[in-house]
């Protein structure tokens, strides 16, 4: 406060009744708006001095011609709220600079999401953008959870307690307990392929036997139930 207001300007303030403090800040006031008024008004013959005759049509045409393509969402919004900044004299209304960055962005969820709702100013729009974004990027609830959700009540049945973890935890093949481990090859649990006794190969019957033990010999393919037929009529023609 003393460096703004210097020493002896406090002290006088100090020492004032409370009508001339009072007096005193609004004659501050006054002053402080009429120094902000003569700054402004410099403003003017600065700009047609050092800027271009069609500065502001150059920089609404970089608004309304600016485009997403294969940027990043932030690095997109970024350049919107840079490019439409100095369109301080005229500026873009906001439902056109909304219209402006939902044309622009590219096709995806932002984008769908945008033409569903109805947004007339360009920070509600961005906002929107970013959720959209950010519920698309990041995983949602599992499937198995909401499995047992009840639609009455709202409760999920087998939810996970209050603080606890939903991350998904990866899978620790090294600690899986040798009995539960079945090896592809032969077919047995207790071993993998790659130290299977058996070589990794299954061991097949080499002849087939029948309900009582004795060994059958196998039925031509060709023959099938007609070849059955005529050996039993043969067999009753002997008789």
């Amino acid at each position: 406060m003393v460096g703004i207001f210097g020493g002896d300007a406090l002290r006088g303030l100090a020492v004032a009744t409370p009508a001339e403090q009072v007096e005193r800040i609004e004659a501050f006031d006054t002053y402080e708006r009429g120094l902000i008024t003569h700054v402004q008004g410099l403003q003017a013959p600065l700009r047609a001095a050092f800027l271009l005759s069609n500065y502001e049509y150059r920089q609404r045409s970089h608004v309304l011609a600016c485009k997403q393509g294969k940027r990043e969402l932030h690095e997109y919004i970024q350049e919107m709220r840079v490019r439409a900044a100095p369109l301080v004299g005229n500026p873009l209304p906001e439902h056109i600079k909304a219209t402006v960055f939902m044309d622009g962005l590219k096709v995806g969820p932002s984008r769908t999401q945008l033409f569903r709702v109805h947004v007339n100013t360009m920070e509600v729009t961005i906002q929107i953008a970013l959720q959209e974004e950010y519920s698309h990027l990041h995983p949602r609830t599992p499937t198995s959870v909401w499995q047992g959700h009840n639609a009455s009540t709202g409760a999920v049945q087998g939810a996970p307690a209050a603080g606890a973890s939903m991350v998904p935890v990866p899978m620790e093949l090294g600690t899986a307990v040798q009995s539960s481990i079945r090896c592809y090859g032969c077919g047995k649990l207790g071993n993998m392929q790659r130290v299977c006794p058996a070589g990794g190969q299954r061991k097949f019957p080499s002849k087939l036997r029948g309900s009582r033990g004795q060994m059958q010999k196998p039925r031509p393919k060709s023959q099938g139930n007609w070849g059955h037929q005529l050996g039993r009529g043969a067999l009753l023609g002997k008789i």
